[in-house]
């Protein structure tokens, strides 16, 4: 008797394992993904997938380039007066995220400190049956520090370069304190 439990147990188990493959050979959707976003502050990609799906990431910034012959290549001096184009440069291997159904968000590395400029951020989905799908989302990293210049010996502060007062000496703001961290330069 324990012999034909055991008979029917893997036949069982063997018609469930060839549903499975049968399953994974006959989908030919490849994953979807949407809502792909970069939020420079936090240094986090975030992104939602239809299904299961190995996810990875390349960070590539823009630098100058100038096209010679079908090419964009780097700038040097025989080329340097040849037509300008966008040459797009990988800044660090790739990176994975995580790849169930849903939300998700995944850490860009060096993500807080990435120097000012424009990137790109491509994502790749392969799911188990190797159907893949591929997003794009460009993104700059702005310069958000602000140097402030004294003006002679008050309190009064101005915008380096500006002749105008900044409105409100930092003493009747005390709740600005991010401002007054700031270094600054003494104007000559």
């Amino acid at each position: 008797m324990e012999f034909l439990a055991v008979v029917a147990l893997v036949l069982l188990f063997a018609a469930s394992a060839a549903r499975a493959a049968l399953f994974i050979a006959d989908d030919t959707t490849a994953p979807k993904i949407s809502g792909l976003r970069v939020n420079v502050d936090q240094g986090r990609a975030y992104y939602r997938l239809s299904e299961p799906a190995a996810v990875e990431f390349l960070l590539e910034v823009r630098r100058p380039g100038r096209v010679v012959g079908q090419n964009c290549l780097p700038v040097s001096p025989s080329n340097r007066k040849d037509r300008p184009c966008s040459l797009w440069l990988p800044r660090e291997t790739t990176f994975r995220g995580p790849g169930g159904p849903g939300r998700h968000s995944a850490r860009i590395p060096a993500g807080q400190s990435l120097s000012p400029g424009a990137y790109r951020l491509t994502m790749t989905a392969t799911d188990p049956s190797g159907n893949v799908a591929a997003a794009t989302r460009r993104f700059a990293q702005k310069c958000v520090r602000r140097l402030y210049a004294y003006r002679g010996t008050s309190d009064e502060r101005t915008w380096r370069g500006s002749d105008q007062p900044r409105v409100g000496a930092p003493s009747s703001r005390p709740w600005a304190t991010a401002a007054r961290s700031l270094p600054m330069v003494s104007q000559a």
